[in-house]
């Protein structure tokens, strides 16, 4: 139970940091310390038909070793399917070097860095429906963040509210 309640404190920033407000949907993946991000994850968002702009963030959750430096990068593949299973595919590389503001989250507890990233925003969908959202580890590279130091992955939609 003592285990159970510490792995619970060390995900709720990431729960809170890919929150929604007023937002449509969301969905975390967690993985084992000792395995990290080894394996793709879908979250299924079910997206009105809507003239509100909606924002997309990718949130993750970070174990912070000797390997993680400043200028790397995370390494994204994003699988979008439509509701009328259209594909849509996306390479991102998220910067670990961003600091607390107004657009990208950042927040260290000891080991842990928890960020949040904004995808795109403005979207207007023009597809109601379930979107299946499938996400894996870029691979490796000489900046890349190994998928070891995963220990979670999320994204979340919101309504935007600058408009």
């Amino acid at each position: 139970m003592k285990v159970l309640y510490s792995l619970f404190l060390l995900i709720l920033p990431l729960l809170f940091s890919c929150r929604t407000d007023e937002g449509m949907n969301w969905g975390i993946e967690t993985f084992a310390y000792n395995e990290g991000w080894n394996r793709t994850v879908s979250f299924n968002l079910d997206l009105p038909d809507s003239t509100e702009m909606f924002g997309m963030e990718i949130c993750a959750q970070i174990y912070e070793k000797k390997a993680v430096v400043g200028k790397m990068s995370l390494p994204v593949v994003m699988t979008f399917m439509a509701p009328d299973s259209t594909l849509y595919r996306d390479t991102l590389r998220f910067p670990l070097n961003v600091q607390r503001n107004d657009r990208d989250h950042y927040n260290r507890n000891g080991h842990l860095i928890t960020v949040n990233w904004p995808y795109r925003e403005g979207i207007i969908n023009r597809k109601p429906g379930r979107w299946i959202v499938s996400m894996e580890h870029g691979g490796g590279s000489c900046d890349g963040l190994p998928a070891e130091n995963v220990l979670a992955i999320g994204v979340s939609v919101n309504i935007d509210k600058r408009q």
